[in-house]
C-alpha cells in the first residue's frame, strides 16, 4: 500500500511540475489585459463532498484578435473568489485565449501550491507505511 502512495505522490510533484511551467509561460510569452467578471456558476460538489457545491466566476475579456472571450479560472476555494463587475488582470497565450488565467500570484499559484500540499501528504504517508516493521 506505501508504494501505492509513492507514486501518487510522484504524480502529485508531476501535477505541480506542469501546473509551474504553465505559469512560467504565461508569465513569459502571455498578452496581459483587463477582464471583467460578468457573473458566477454554481459548480456542485462531486459525491465524495457533502456540500451543496460553490460558486466560480466567469471572466470576460477582449482578446488581440478583437473577440470577447469567457473563462473560468481553474483554481477556485478561500481567499480566490471574484465578486462580479470586479475589473481584473488576465494573462492569456496568443493562441490558446480560453486558458486564460487571472494574473495576480494568489490566482497563478494556487494549483501550484494545490499539487505540492497534496504530493507533500501523500509522500509522507508513504513513508509512514513503508518504514513501519
Amino acid at each position: 500500500m506505501g508504494y501505492v502512495f509513492a507514486v501518487l505522490a510522484v504524480l502529485c510533484f508531476v501535477g505541480a511540475l506542469r501546473s509551474n511551467v504553465r505559469m512560467r509561460e504565461l508569465r513569459q510569452h502571455g498578452i496581459r489585459t483587463s477582464g471583467v467578471v460578468v457573473g458566477q456558476v454554481h459548480v456542485k460538489s462531486d459525491a465524495s463532498s457533502h456540500g451543496d457545491g460553490h460558486w466560480v466566476p466567469v471572466i470576460a475579456f477582449t482578446d488581440m484578435r478583437g473577440q470577447q472571450v469567457e473563462f473560468k479560472p481553474r483554481v477556485t476555494g478561500g481567499g480566490l473568489g471574484l465578486p462580479t463587475g470586479q475589473h481584473v488582470p488576465v494573462v492569456y497565450l496568443p493562441d490558446k485565449p480560453k486558458s486564460a488565467c487571472v494574473d495576480t500570484r494568489r490566482h497563478m499559484m494556487a494549483s501550484v501550491r494545490f499539487w505540492l500540499l497534496v504530493g507533500v501528504i501523500e509522500a509522507f504517508v508513504a513513508v509512514l507505511i513503508l518504514v513501519q516493521p
